[in-house]
């Protein structure tokens, strides 16, 4: 009883350690994609702006099923805050912060479009608008990615690196003999709808931990899955 005890007060200081660090690492990458330029990115979003006109808010890839509804009000706000120009504000502080240019009376995509095409005639209704209530962990790969694609690469690259994982993660399934898991997986997906998945930066950001959390349990079962040491510290993070 006792070596459990302390097994499991070694775990707790390991993952406040964990947490400790990972807060560091979090805000050292957040400050180093902030200290990027943004010209070029903005350019690239500006590119995009086609995208948001035709398709709206809220589209549906299929008129009237919910399940096939794109979220480019968030991806607006996402693209919005990876290319925020800064309103005076220190690198750290605009990291922490997490800023972007709205205008009044309009949408995340309208603001996007009006801000990235250098709109005029708005400077009354602009705002900055704060999102510093969470880690935007996103920024770090979308801000580098936005110098040198714009939102319609990103969407396209999405849909060839899910695929790939997909296609490797029911790989390796049926290699472990896992037919029937790969079958209810396969159908979790089908109700998911990748292709919805693959279209929204919102939507990517979570099924893309999910994919690569499923490869590495079905790799690395026997020290993760069948060790409480591990398993801990596998969900932890």
């Amino acid at each position: 009883m006792n070596s459990i005890k302390l097994t499991n007060f070694h775990s707790i200081i390991n993952c406040i350690f964990i947490l400790i660090i990972s807060i560091l690492l979090g805000t050292i990458l957040l400050v180093g994609v902030y200290s990027l330029p943004i010209s070029l990115m903005k350019e690239n979003v500006a590119r995009s702006s086609s995208i948001f006109d035709y398709e709206g808010v809220y589209p549906q890839l299929v008129q009237g099923y919910k399940s096939s509804q794109l979220d480019n009000c968030t991806d607006a706000i996402m693209l919005g805050t990876a290319i925020e120009p800064g309103n005076g504000d220190s690198v750290v502080r605009r990291a922490m912060i997490n800023q972007r240019i709205e205008f009044k009376g309009e949408t995340p995509v309208q603001s996007l479009n009006d801000y990235a095409n250098d709109v005029g005639g708005k400077e009354e209704s602009k705002f900055y608008a704060e999102y510093g209530r969470y880690w935007h962990g996103y920024l770090v790969i979308l801000k580098p990615l936005l110098l040198l694609f714009d939102y319609g690469d990103l969407r396209y690259i999405n849909i060839i690196f899910q695929s790939i994982l997909i296609g490797w993660l029911v790989a390796l399934l049926i290699e472990q003999k896992l037919k029937r898991v790969a079958v209810a997986f396969g159908i979790s997906l089908l109700i998911l709808n990748p292709i919805a998945v693959m279209l929204s930066l919102q939507f990517s950001s979570v099924y893309y931990l999910m994919l690569f959390a499923c490869i590495i349990i079905i790799k690395q079962k026997a020290h993760i899955i069948y060790s409480s040491k591990y398993f801990i510290y596998f969900f932890f993070c």
